[in-house]
């Protein structure tokens, strides 16, 4: 800033001041403010015993007086009240005028960035905007989708339930198929702890003479047309004896084998287990496969299980003889089916229900019979440890 230069600078309003008047006063002001002091301070009507007040009586009415004639020749020549504001030079006003340039372009700078600030406000808000409306559309998406899987799950337990009850159904016809027949009676009398053993000599005397009978007859029709000798009879009773034994062996196998099916029937009927669904599934799984014949072992053909491990749905196949003969599929003669179904009916009880499937030639009924006797036996060791 340039500094101010004393002899171009008048004090206008120090003379106002000199005149007890306030700056901006009119030229009639002046004169007759100016009338009114001279009337106390001029020389001839000032009258003090003093020097020094006849002194300062002086100096005031040559300052008033200087006032005067300044102000009233300003106002002469100007014809408006003076400025006490210093005239400034050209260096000063272009000084002023670049000071001036520099603030506008300052400004024009402040307000461009202020429209860029306000540009990324706009960006800004729209970003927000967008992504709320990406997040309300996730959020729609994701309550869409935990909606489709609640209702998943529910046709899956719907479904689940419906393969179960059809698999129930089976497992109940397949163990109430004895019930009501004669076979079933049969074998409730066998297992009387007081009768059975009547029953079971009863049975061996009534299969050992059919089987005797038709023995005779098998020989009789077989070596009669030979005419043998006197001597040759022990070889006719040896034969028929023979016969005897061999059929004897056959009906006791196969009744057996059927005494032993209706044994696992009666096993495999619904009852509650005193342990969780998944340890019944664990112990089930680990008695199938620890059951082996002849290096044939049990098969997992289909296995359902829910999502929480409190219902499951077993079927299971052990093939243990060789394929038919001829037969192109590849099929075996000798076939035991493992069905099993098992649901959680308490915090520590399931409901288990187990079934059986053979197919096989009478002859090989004794095998089969023993595989599912094995079975069981295991099944009610694992499930009672």
């Amino acid at each position: 800033m340039a500094i101010r230069d004393p002899s171009h600078h008048v004090d206008y309003d120090r003379l106002y001041y000199q005149l007890d008047l306030e700056p901006g006063a009119s030229a009639a002001e002046i004169t007759r403010k100016y009338r009114q002091l001279a009337q106390m301070l001029h020389p001839d009507r000032w009258r003090h015993s003093s020097p020094a007040q006849q002194h300062w009586a002086n100096e005031q009415f040559k300052n008033m007086k200087h006032a005067r004639e300044v102000l009233e020749h300003y106002w002469s020549e100007h014809h408006e009240a003076p400025s006490s504001r210093p005239a400034l030079r050209r260096e000063q006003i272009e000084a002023l005028h670049d000071s001036l340039q520099h603030l506008q372009a300052q400004r024009e700078r402040v307000q461009a960035e202020i429209g860029a600030l306000r540009t990324e406000k706009t960006r800004g808000l729209d970003e927000l905007l967008r992504m709320k409306t990406e997040r309300d559309a996730l959020l729609t998406e994701l309550v869409g989708l935990r909606d489709e899987a609640a209702h998943a799950r529910a046709n899956s337990t719907q479904l689940r339930e419906r393969v179960m009850a059809s698999a129930g159904r089976r497992l109940d016809d397949a163990a109430l198929q004895w019930r009501g027949t004669m076979g079933e009676r049969v074998f409730a009398l066998l297992d009387d702890s007081q009768r059975g053993w009547m029953m079971r000599l009863g049975a061996i005397v009534v299969a050992f003479l059919p089987i005797y009978a038709i023995a005779h007859k098998i020989v009789a029709v077989v070596l009669g047309p030979l005419h043998l000798t006197a001597h040759s009879h022990w070889m006719v009773s040896l034969l028929q004896w023979a016969l005897v034994i061999g059929g004897a062996l056959l009906v006791y196998g196969n009744g057996w084998a059927l005494y032993a099916m209706h044994r696992a029937a009666r096993a495999g009927q619904q009852r509650l287990v005193p342990l969780p669904a998944d340890q019944v599934w664990h112990r089930v799984s680990t008695a199938l496969r620890s059951q082996q014949r002849h290096g044939a072992s049990w098969s997992f053909e289909s296995c359902e299980i829910s999502p929480v491990d409190s219902a499951l749905e077993l079927r299971a196949v052990m093939r243990f003889s060789p394929r038919a003969q001829g037969d192109a599929t590849g099929a075996y003669r000798n076939v035991v089916t493992f069905r099993c179904r098992a649901r959680a009916a308490g915090a520590s009880q399931t409901a288990l229900q187990f079934g059986f499937g053979v197919t096989a030639p009478f002859w090989w009924r004794v095998g089969a019979a023993r595989v599912v006797s094995g079975l069981c036996k295991r099944l009610a060791d694992g499930l009672s440890g």
